[in-house]
Formats: C-alpha cells, sequence, structure tokens
C-alpha cells in the first residue's frame, strides 16, 4: 500500500463474490489467477489512509467489483458477478 513518509503498510481482506447466473462458480474458478492479479494491482495502488476509512474502504469495494468485472467480460464476454464483499480487512 502506498503511505505518507518510508513507513510500509500492509492490508490483508478477503473477498467473497456473489452470482446468481448458472455457471458462473465454474467460470470464476477456471479465471482465479487473472482475477487475483487485477485485485492485487488494484490494492496496491491504494492509499493505506483512505482504507481506514467508511468511504474509502467502500470506494475500493466498487473499483474491485469492476476490476473483477472486466477480467470476467475480456475472458467470458460476461462481467458474471453481481456484487463483490470484503469479508475481512485489516490496514497495518
Amino acid at each position: 500500500l502506498q503511505s505518507e513518509g518510508n513507513k510500509p503498510r500492509f492490508l490483508r481482506c478477503e473477498v467473497q463474490l456473489m452470482s446468481r447466473q448458472p455457471g458462473a462458480v465454474e467460470q470464476i474458478n477456471l479465471h482465479t489467477p487473472p482475477l487475483r492479479h487485477a485485485l492485487l494491482m488494484l490494492l496496491a495502488e491504494q492509499d493505506a489512509k483512505a482504507l481506514t476509512t467508511p468511504a474509502g474502504k467502500d470506494a475500493v469495494r466498487t473499483a474491485a467489483l469492476e476490476a473483477v468485472r472486466a477480467v470476467l467480460r475480456d475472458k467470458t464476454g460476461q462481467a458474471l458477478v453481481d456484487d463483490l464483499y470484503f469479508t475481512s480487512f485489516y490496514v497495518q
């Protein structure tokens, strides 16, 4: 994470995806590596201080959902994911 000064910051989170589309789970599992990569690149760009606020977390959740949908559109032709949830979120 990006932070002010030289102090390194770390983020640990768990993400769960929700879909109501038949066959979505199989497609998501098939494309896990590019999905994880897109999320890791997005999270690495984030400002650590912003992620300590509810608005900051919600903004990154929205950006993460769009990143996941973009990967799935590229790989399958469909967004497949209805929503994305952080089920744990720690900034150190």
